[in-house]
């Protein structure tokens, strides 16, 4: 389930948020470019490319798994009772320590929105985060063309060092992306708000009954399987109920961060892969 089509299933929740703002997510998936067909592929622009959809692809699965393990806990608390012996605590965990019944209700909605507006955010800079450091990390990359087919054949010591060190960057950075939207206090913000404002009206737990039906169906909206990797931390992922984890808002972001790092440094033999073949292929061509 890629992070737009989470975004589809946060739209029931988004709509118990009676001041939400509109959310403008990416028009699509996949970034698709118009290429004149006599535009020549050099290596400059595939081996760019590779590395572009190897971030946008690895950033859209995790976060996409991560949210969806959030929302499927939420979809829980759709009673009265749990939404009491659930949110509460965890309110009380962000420093809410006096919460309306009903914008206890609208919590989740809160959560939905931020999630969604974080991981749009997210996913939307890692082009411009390449197109920054790959040139600074990588400054020969646009030379590889200049490359025999034997030295294609093998990744240069140097090439794997500017591929980490890039990898090192863009993770840097999506970090400080998550830290500076600051979710928690994002939510504590709407939260109060809502107390502020003392809505007294009860938010739609029909709303929230047809999100849990929607994710009774597992991979309903899935293109394909996620990466089985990802799909084993998914079930194997602490308990947010547990408020001696911390709030649900810390261990899901901690949850983030590592899958990020791991599927990161997991993946970068595919990487290499992906360069040495276009490298070949570019050789050959050559």
């Amino acid at each position: 389930m890629s992070i737009f089509k989470i975004a589809l299933l946060c739209l029931p929740l988004l709509a118990i948020v009676c001041s939400a703002a509109p959310v403008q997510a990416p028009e699509s998936q996949t970034v698709i470019k118009a290429i004149d067909t006599e535009w020549p592929m050099t290596p400059e622009y595939v081996i760019r490319d590779d590395i572009q959809a190897y971030y946008e692809n690895t950033v859209d699965e995790v976060l996409s798994v991560r949210s969806e393990d959030i929302l499927n806990w939420l979809a829980t608390t759709v009673n009265s009772h749990s939404t009491e012996q659930t949110l509460r605590p965890q309110a009380k965990l962000m420093g809410l320590d006096d919460v309306h019944d009903a914008c206890l209700t609208m919590m989740p909605g809160f959560v939905a929105k931020h999630i969604n507006q974080i991981n749009t955010r997210l996913y939307a800079a890692v082009e411009p985060s390449v197109n920054e450091f790959l040139p600074q990390l990588w400054p020969d990359y646009a030379q590889t063309n200049q490359m025999t087919d034997l030295d294609a054949k093998t990744i240069h010591p140097e090439i794997a060092s500017s591929l980490y060190s890039l990898n090192q960057a863009i993770g840097s950075r999506l970090m400080e992306i998550t830290t500076e939207y600051n979710l928690s206090e994002k939510i504590v913000d709407d939260m109060n708000l809502c107390n502020a404002h003392s809505q007294t009206e009860t938010a739609s737990t029909d709303l929230w009954m047809y999100v849990a039906k929607l994710m009774a169906f597992p991979r309903l909206f899935r293109d394909q399987l996620p990466n089985p990797r990802l799909a084993e931390e998914s079930r194997l992922a602490s308990s947010f109920s547990d408020t001696n984890n911390g709030s649900f808002i810390d261990i899901h972001l901690k949850s983030v961060y590592s899958s990020l790092w791991f599927e990161f440094d997991n993946r970068m033999n595919d990487l290499f892969s992906t360069i040495q073949r276009d490298l070949v292929d570019g050789a050959i061509e050559a």
